[in-house]
């Protein structure tokens, strides 16, 4: 049986996990990077991938990482 605790841990695993991504995902992208060479170096979906530099784009030039999380997790 699961409790709010074990509950809240995960959803903080799935957000760090998130957050990471996008942090590897704007690195590249800050190369110039497409978004099918990012998918292929991250082994993503360049589904997955579109929708976080879509996302990304919002934010530049800052790109704010938390707040992208935040868009992104509301939209999943």
């Amino acid at each position: 049986m699961c409790n709010l605790s074990d509950l809240v841990e995960e959803r903080g695993i799935e957000r760090g996990i998130e957050l990471n991504l996008i942090q590897l995902v704007l690195k590249k992208m800050k190369k110039s990077c497409t978004v099918a060479q990012i998918a292929e170096a991250l082994e993503e979906s360049e589904e997955k991938i579109s929708r976080i530099v879509e996302t990304a784009r919002k934010y530049a030039p800052e790109y704010d990482e938390r707040k992208i999380l935040d868009e992104m997790m509301g939209t999943m």
